[in-house]
């Protein structure tokens, strides 16, 4: 059945760990460790359950049972005594693996293995896990002669894949890459919430924050954990509320009141229309742009119909079905909204524009024509007429401003980029792309602190990540997932800007050719009016009829009106700064297509294997300049809401 209001996503919350091996927990007290590891997924188990019952903004969120997720490769260890505990709980299990299943097994192998029974307690508790909670495997392609790297990346998908990192450290500095003390590196660099509990007796643990709590690290002594005043409950319900509740902070435009934000409940009360009336803008588009008559569609599709081609989710590769299911609702009922209201929007302004030229027209038009006469009835429908218009411009910029089309335009676009993104970093185990902003350009908010952001972290949150083993052949589909983003067609990013470029090329410059012709045209109009004049001054008098004297000034006064309007039109459009971005993106876009050939052609040749380190590091190009661009254009229009003048 089709959705009557935007999806909201599922409750969920995810719960990483690492830390040391049987090796390096020699000082500890193993049950104390397991307590307290209990009592931190308790705590967020109990911390969510009452998020979910009592706070408000749970509303936000489906009716659904929350997703309590707990993420670990299984190493010996930390990572096992985290587990038994996450699925005593009811957690679901997600784990990332360095290298393939059976690859990764070796570790577990006598004489690599530090546990008794090593192999069959880490099958085991996938097994569990399988067979009751939830299981998610994802298997990377790391290699032997890098084990460090291996389990690095291992360690940044754990990272990815958390709202909350346990890490149970000895306070020593690291002993080689990829392990403990690096991962707990990147989560402070991240901004991932890391909860320290010390690898040996007491187990005091502590919350780091930033790079000033791992100063430790400088001196010659251990780390050690300086007990929380906080208890466990109180730090984790803290942490809680802050990552599943609604950014209380958003930014506000210049010269924007706080009221004319756009919150998410706005959001979720959204419906589909039946008929969509905004439809000036596209035809106005088509016209200058294009020079096609096309007068769009008044009726409303179901937005998630509309798109199933471009996002299948019943036909092509594993990869494409999986993330197309998941995030196809939340994408076409926030990309379709942004639709609509750009055209509410870019109506409004061309309309003001238009009719407050023709007003100046319908003013005038009675002393040009001889209507003067209060009887005769062409004066009276221009009257009306002139009336009518500066009510209805009067009324636009009332329900704009009651509405709010300009910013809802704002934050949906914005999430629905944002969402597009998501669709090519997940299958690769990645986190939500950064909506990163200069600090010259702070005054604009940071999208970060959004509920636009906050909407897409709970639905990378519930999303997760794919069932599936890293393969050439599985990097393969999602190298052609992330090449139909760039260049597929008919709605490929590269089509997209190149379009862009020249519909908003020819539309400036058309507008611009319009504005100087009408004022050309005025001088033309007051040098025919000058001359009766400027001849009566050299003493050879020339006569001029009456009528058209009456004309020339209706002519003098309008076109100008006009003119103005056309230079009105391309400024709040901005098509010469849109036109110049897309074909800009036009050529970087092209020039990451090609880093997509390299690495297709290098799969063809057999000169090496796919890689995830290849194909994630080129996702994240392409993906972190999409989230850019939409970035600084939202700088661009945001303070652009349509005026009277």
């Amino acid at each position: 059945m089709p959705q009557k209001s935007p999806p909201r996503a599922r409750l969920a919350f995810r719960v990483g760990v690492v830390g040391h091996r049987p090796n390096r927990l020699q000082n500890a007290n193993l049950a104390r460790l397991g307590e307290l590891i209990h009592e931190i997924l308790g705590s967020v188990q109990t911390e969510v359950q009452n998020f979910q019952a009592t706070c408000p903004e749970a509303k936000l969120y489906s009716d659904e049972k929350p997703v309590l997720r707990a993420v670990t490769p299984l190493a010996e260890g930390t990572d096992r005594i985290f587990a038994d505990e996450a699925l005593e709980l009811g957690y679901e299990l997600c784990c990332p693996m360095p290298f393939h299943q059976d690859e990764f097994e070796r570790d577990f192998m006598p004489p690599c293995s530090l546990e008794e029974n090593s192999l069959d307690r880490f099958r085991g508790l996938l097994k569990k896990a399988k067979d009751t909670c939830g299981l998610t495997t994802f298997q990377l392609d790391g290699e032997r002669t890098n084990d460090a790297g291996a389990y690095g990346a291992a360690g940044r998908v754990v990272l990815d894949q958390s709202d909350l990192l346990v890490v149970v450290w000895d306070g020593e500095k690291a002993a080689g890459g990829g392990g403990t003390v690096g991962t707990l590196k990147e989560a402070i660099d991240y901004g991932v919430p890391v909860l320290w509990i010390g690898a040996g007796k007491p187990h005091e643990w502590r919350m780091l924050e930033s790079k000033e709590d791992l100063k430790c690290l400088e001196g010659a002594y251990p780390c050690a954990p300086i007990q929380s005043e906080l208890t466990i409950a109180e730090a984790v319900s803290d942490l809680v509320q802050k990552e599943l509740g609604v950014p209380l902070l958003e930014p506000t435009p210049p010269g924007e009141k706080p009221d004319k934000h756009v919150t998410a409940w706005d959001y979720f009360a959204e419906y589909k229309p039946h008929l969509h009336l905004a439809v000036l803008w596209k035809f106005f588009r088509d016209l200058v742009g294009s020079l096609v008559v096309k007068w769009p569609a008044l009726v409303v599709k179901d937005y998630e119909e509309e798109l199933q081609d471009q996002w299948p989710t019943v036909k092509g590769t594993r990869t494409a079905q999986w993330v197309n299911e998941r995030l196809l609702p939340h994408y076409s009922w926030s990309d379709k909204l942004a639709d609509r209201y750009a055209d509410a929007y870019r109506s409004t302004y061309i309309f003001i524009y238009l009719s407050a030229a023709l007003a100046v027209f319908l003013a005038l038009l009675p002393v040009a024509a001889g209507w003067e006469k209060g009887d005769h009835d062409g004066l009276f429908f221009c009257v009306l007429g002139e009336f009518i218009l500066l009510l209805a411009i009067t009324g636009l910029l009332l329900w704009e401003s009651s509405r709010r089309w300009h910013a809802r335009w704002m934050a949906y676009r914005l999430l629905a980029e944002l969402i597009r993104q998501l669709k090519c970093l997940l299958p690769l185990g990645g986190g939500p792309p950064l909506a990163r902003i200069p600090e010259h350009l702070a005054p604009f908010g940071d999208p970060v602190r959004t509920w636009m952001y906050w909407h897409l972290r709970a639905i990378e949150r519930c999303t997760g990540i794919p069932d599936e083993a890293v393969t050439p052949e599985y990097l393969g589909e999602c190298l052609d997932y992330l090449d139909k983003l760039v260049r597929g067609e008919p709605d490929g990013q590269i089509r997209f800007h190149k379009v862009n470029h020249e519909r908003s090329e020819r539309l400036n410059h058309r507008l611009h050719v319009a504005a100087l012709s009408a004022f050309a045209l005025t001088l033309l109009c007051i040098a025919v009016h000058l001359l009766p004049l400027v001849s009566l001054r050299l003493g050879t008098p020339l006569t001029q009829d009456s009528t058209l004297e009456r004309w020339l000034t209706l002519a003098c006064a309008t076109l100008p009106a006009f003119g103005a309007a056309m230079g009105g039109i391309s400024n709040q459009g901005e098509f010469a700064r849109i036109a110049k971005r897309s074909r800009a993106m036009t050529d970087v876009l092209g020039r990451l297509a090609q880093d997509i050939d390299t690495l297709r052609a290098q799969k063809a040749s057999g000169k090496g294997e796919l890689r995830l380190a290849q194909v994630a590091a080129l996702t994240d190009r392409v993906t972190q300049l999409m989230v850019d661009e939409v970035v600084e254009w939202r700088v661009i229009f945001i303070d652009r809401p349509p005026t009277a003048a």
